[in-house]
């Protein structure tokens, strides 16, 4: 089972080493080194994105793969390339500006690994560009309606940092808006 982690990049070189830290580092890849990867799309930024983006796949290339646009798709479009060149099972969508706790890969991997009919999202974090803080209680695993009964699901707050099944996605020809 593989987990990749997307992260759509536009005009983002004022935050993006603070984000690229924080996810490289992730326990996951010290505890699961061949089952993840981030994919990084570049959405035809004007920045110095691209390059800052090129220089972490050299030091971190089994961890990271980049993929620069020729158009800006917007942050949708860019998550639905991210999802057609990534090689996971699983798949887990973050923002660019966004910090996440160094175990939430782990966290979320064990979690799908547990209930293999998962979907996940969490919720905690730090958004960059802004100097709120975003700290939601509410982290679970969603599953189909059968095994609904088994986990907590406060669906409230869906949106954010979460992640889905790959073949759930795909046979539903489901999208990034």
């Amino acid at each position: 089972m593989k987990v990749s982690l997307i992260v759509p990049v536009y005009n983002a070189e004022h935050v993006l080493f603070e984000t690229l830290g924080n996810l490289v580092h992730q326990t996951f890849f010290d505890q699961y080194p061949v089952e993840g990867e981030i994919v990084f799309v570049n959405d035809c930024s004007n920045d110095r994105s691209g390059t800052i983006l090129e220089m972490l796949h050299r030091q971190f290339p089994d961890r990271t793969r980049i993929i620069h646009l020729s158009e800006n798709l917007g942050p949708g479009g860019a998550r639905n390339v991210g999802v057609d060149h990534s090689s996971g099972e699983y798949y887990m969508f973050m923002d660019c500006d966004d910090l996440v706790e160094i175990t939430f890969m782990e966290k979320l991997y064990e979690a799908v690994t547990e209930d293999p009919m998962a979907a996940m999202e969490a919720k905690k974090g730090k958004a960059l560009k802004t100097p709120i803080s975003y700290d939601f209680a509410d982290a679970g695993v969603y599953c189909d309606a059968q095994k609904m009964g088994k986990v907590c699901v406060n669906k409230e707050h869906r949106g954010r940092l979460d992640g889905e099944r790959r073949s759930f996605i795909m046979s539903g020809n489901i999208g990034c808006l």
